[in-house]
C-alpha cells in the first residue's frame, strides 16, 4: 500500500514539474476552464503488462489498452466544464484489482466503485485542474485446479501406479 502510494505521488510530481516547464517554455498550452485527467496502471513487476480498460467519454465507450508501470509520462485528457469520464478495468486472468486512489484536483469531482472511476469536471474556476488515479493489481492467488485438470492429474497418478505395479512384477520375475 505504502510503496504504491508512494510511486502514485512520485508520478504525479514529476508529471506537474513537466507541465510547469513545458507550460513556461511555451510547449505545452493549458486551455483555461478545462480539467485533465490520467490513469496510472502499477503491478508487483518491473515489466510492462498490458491490462484492458473500457474508457466512456460522455457516454460514447472505447475499449484501450494500459501498460502497468510505465516508463513515460502517463496522457493526460483533456475534459470541459460539466464532462465526465469514466474507466473500467476488464477482470484478466492471473490478475486482482487491489485497489484504486485517486488524487482530486481543485474542480474535479471523482467518484469511485469496485472495478471503475468516473472523473467528472465540475467547475475548473477558470484555471486548470488535474486529477490522477492509480488502479494496483496484484498476481492472484493459486487458483483451485478445473475438473479437466483434476482429471489429467488423476490420469497421471494411475499411470504413475501401473508403472510401479510393472516394475515390482518385474523385479519378482528376475529374482525368481
Amino acid at each position: 500500500m505504502v510503496k504504491h502510494s508512494l510511486r502514485f505521488f512520485l508520478m504525479i510530481t514529476v508529471v506537474s514539474c513537466f507541465m510547469a516547464v513545458s507550460a513556461r517554455a511555451g510547449v505545452f498550452q493549458i486551455p483555461d476552464d478545462n480539467c485533465g485527467f490520467a490513469i496510472i496502471k502499477v503491478t508487483p513487476q518491473t515489466e510492462s503488462v498490458p491490462f484492458e480498460f473500457i474508457q466512456n467519454l460522455n457516454g460514447v465507450e472505447t475499449e484501450i489498452t494500459l501498460f502497468s508501470n510505465p516508463e513515460k509520462e502517463p496522457e493526460i485528457l483533456f475534459l470541459d466544464q460539466g464532462d465526465f469520464l469514466t474507466f473500467t478495468e476488464l477482470p484478466q486472468e492471473g490478475w486482482t484489482l487491489e485497489e484504486i486512489t485517486c488524487f482530486e484536483g481543485a474542480g474535479v469531482d471523482i467518484t469511485q466503485t469496485e472495478d471503475s472511476v468516473t472523473f467528472e469536471c465540475v467547475n475548473p474556476a477558470g484555471e486548470f485542474s488535474l486529477a490522477f488515479c492509480l488502479f494496483a493489481n496484484r498476481i492472484s492467488a493459486d487458483k483451485i485446479p478445473t475438473l479437466s485438470e483434476w482429471g489429467m492429474i488423476s490420469a497421471a497418478a494411475g499411470l504413475g501406479l501401473i508403472g510401479v505395479f510393472f516394475a515390482l512384477r518385474r523385479r519378482r520375475a528376475f529374482n525368481s
